[in-house]
């Protein structure tokens, strides 16, 4: 099957993830969001995060949630968001792909990839492993890995939970095998990753404003060349 949507996502793509918006425990395992949203002068970082993620896309660009956008009020969400295409890749929380499909966002269901200059190859899922969805896109002369979980992370918590485990696994056999040299993830909020080709753009992390893949990739390739990323 060919895959049209991937190149929906360039560099100009602006990125975040694990919003959890309608999550009433959210703040209580990450009480940073109240701070980010108190030092900003918001009373609610529900309303912080929507008019940052607007400000960054704007009305012109390509929204890539990385899993994780709603646990409720999915179309009450998507209709505050003014980005010209909403894309999501399905986080653990995100449970069925046609409910975001129903409020107009695209979709990756499953795993794409488009490594040469002809459209990529769609991997659909396997029946075992529910809620694989991803992209591998070649950039900047390297694959990039765009998925909801890190690559290579020393997380027990998720190598205990077999559903996530065979993901992550499935994952990382693709980014070995397609020699990727970078994952664009989430999941993890604030949590460092162990990996030093992961880049974490979960909203804990860019206080709310989305980053641009070329941002995220000039960063990521800066921090490893001075060895900031271990």
């Amino acid at each position: 099957m060919m895959n049209k949507l991937s190149y929906l996502i360039d560099e100009n793509t602006m990125c975040i993830s694990d919003t959890h918006f309608g999550h009433s425990k959210v703040t209580s395992f990450e009480p940073v969001r109240l701070d980010i949203a108190r030092d900003a002068g918001y009373s609610n970082w529900e309303d912080l995060a929507i008019d940052r993620i607007n400000a960054g896309t704007g009305e012109d660009k390509t929204l890539l949630v990385l899993g994780d956008f709603a646990f409720r009020a999915i179309e009450d969400y998507s209709n505050r968001l003014i980005a010209k295409n909403k894309v999501i890749i399905l986080g653990n929380h995100d449970r069925k792909a046609q409910l975001y499909r129903n409020y107009g966002w695209h979709v990756f269901d499953g795993i794409h990839y488009h490594i040469s200059d002809t459209l990529g190859a769609y991997i659909h899922t396997d029946n075992d492993v529910s809620l694989l969805s991803g992209l591998i896109k070649r950039m900047r002369g390297m694959n990039v890995l765009f998925s909801h979980y890190p690559v290579f992370d020393n997380c027990t918590h998720d190598r205990k939970n077999e559903r996530i485990a065979a993901r992550v696994q499935k994952f990382e056999a693709l980014y070995s095998e397609l020699r990727c040299g970078l994952n664009i993830h989430g999941h993890v909020h604030s949590r460092t990753t162990s990996s030093a080709c992961c880049a974490n753009v979960s909203c804990e992390v860019t206080n709310f404003s989305p980053m641009s893949v070329s941002d995220i990739i000039d960063v990521t390739l800066e921090q490893q060349s001075k060895g900031l990323l271990l």
